[in-house]
């Protein structure tokens, strides 16, 4: 499952946001993504691999 939220220091890059996701077994990953470039939504389910707790997003999920 993915979520969307903004940078924590956005004064640095306005125009990112960071795509976190999780897995089934609770593993959990993030990517700053351009805001311009997102193409996924909250909820939506995308390709990531997964080594013990550390989930590691692909280098296109959520972007065009």
């Amino acid at each position: 499952m993915v979520s969307i939220a903004p940078l924590s220091n956005p004064k640095w890059h306005p125009d990112e946001v960071i795509v976190t996701a999780r897995s089934e077994d609770g593993a959990i990953g993030s990517k700053s993504v351009l805001t311009a470039r997102l193409t996924c939504r909250v909820g939506d389910t995308i390709h990531a691999s997964a080594r013990g707790l550390a989930l590691t997003l692909d280098d296109h999920a959520c972007e065009q």
